[in-house]
This record gives C-alpha cells, structure tokens and sequence, in this order.
C-alpha cells in the first residue's frame, strides 16, 4: 500500500466516525427516549476493549478519540454511560462538540496531506 493510499483508507475510516458523531447528535435530539442506530454504533465504539475480543473499529476510534481529540477516558466512559441508560446526550454536550470539532480538525488536516502527498 502506498502512502498516499494509506492515507486515503485513513481519512475514509476518520471520515466515517465524524459522520457517526454528528447523525448520533442528530437521532439524540430527535429521540431522548429511545436510541437509534448511531447512537447504538457509537456506544458500541466506546465500549472498553477486552484483548481477546477486540474490536479493531473500537479501538482505533479511541485512540483517536485519546490521541487526536484530548478526550480523557473519564469522558469516554460517561458518554457511553448516557448512551447505556437512555440519558439525553445533552450531559455530554461539551464532550460531543469537543469530538465533532477535532474530528473534523483531523479530517481537514489528513486532507491536506493527501493533496500535497
């Protein structure tokens, strides 16, 4: 694989999570009741990883979360938590905003790689 091909895979996968993050905003705000679909995904992103059992989407998606965006696990683990319980993401609104604008820091960033590379 080349690098820019690397680097293309890699904004595709950062580009499907921050599409993940905001639809999961959006169904959030649509329903506090019951969750839908993004929320559900997201929740199981966030899920704590267990060697054996490892998702390799989970995992990238917190580091990334970690790594790039500054989210601490505390954060990580509150979020899934009102995902878990049916709470309004709302008490998460500052964690939510925070993700959504790294990503898409991140995503702008991997872009300009990708067309000067």
């Amino acid at each position: 694989m080349s690098a820019v091909s690397g680097l293309l895979a890699a904004y595709t996968r950062l580009n499907g999570f921050s599409a993940l993050m905001e639809k999961a905003r959006r169904d959030d705000d649509a329903s506090m009741s019951s969750r839908k679909d993004a929320c559900l995904e997201l929740c199981r992103l966030l899920t704590p990883q267990e060697r054996e059992t490892a998702s390799l989407d989970a995992l990238e998606f917190q580091t990334i979360l970690r790594s790039r965006c500054g989210v601490s696990q505390a954060e990580l683990e509150a979020l899934r938590s009102a995902i878990e319980t049916g709470d309004s993401l709302g008490s998460s609104v500052d964690v939510l905003e925070k993700i959504s604008r790294s990503l898409i820091r991140e995503r702008s960033a991997m872009a300009g790689r990708i067309s000067g590379g």
